[in-house]
């Protein structure tokens, strides 16, 4: 019976509520699910969605369209945080040195004003520290991921310091994407 519900929920989640065009309906029904989203944040349109009870989302953070968020391991997300088109944050996986394909999970936490490029894939354990920067197309593995640290590459790698001159604010709130 666990296994229906836990069905049925991503199935209106993920075929129904990521596709309404309000962003405050969205919100409204993601909240009714268990999602702690905070002010001024949006999650864009077509956004696949595991678990929604496992995450926590910060002030004025942006998840854009396409993305998928599996928070069987729980994701949070502190504010200011911009996470590009069809990035992939993924907490659960499998122990490829077992004989029994054991399961495992780990979370991910995003820092303030952390910008996650395009086509990312973030895995279990993945750590990233204030303003730190994830070049598109990237895969980043377990880990910390330094304060204004830009990293890229698949898995990514250290490239170079950010170097931003304190805290910024997102002001961006589509109310139909």
């Amino acid at each position: 019976m666990k296994n229906f519900v836990l069905d049925f929920i991503y199935i209106i989640l993920n075929y129904v509520v990521c596709y309404i065009p309000c962003w405050h309906i969205r919100k409204l029904c993601y909240q009714l699910a268990g999602m702690k989203i905070g002010k001024g944040s949006r999650i864009l349109m077509g956004t696949i969605i595991i678990k929604p009870w496992k995450i926590k989302i910060g002030k004025n953070s942006i998840i854009n369209e396409r993305c998928h968020l599996d928070a069987r391991g729980g994701i949070t997300i502190h504010d200011n945080v911009s996470i590009s088109i069809y990035t992939l944050l993924i907490t659960g996986s499998h122990n490829a040195q077992s004989p029994t394909f054991d399961f495992f999970e780990m979370p991910i936490h995003i820092e303030d004003n952390v910008w996650i490029g395009a086509r990312s894939i973030l895995l279990p354990g993945t750590y990233l520290k204030t303003s730190c920067l994830i070049g598109a197309g990237s895969t980043v593995k377990k880990g910390e991921y330094q304060i204004d640290g830009f990293y890229s590459g698949v898995p990514a790698k250290y490239i170079r310091q950010r170097d931003l001159t304190g805290l910024y604010q997102q002001r961006w709130n589509p109310w139909f994407r």
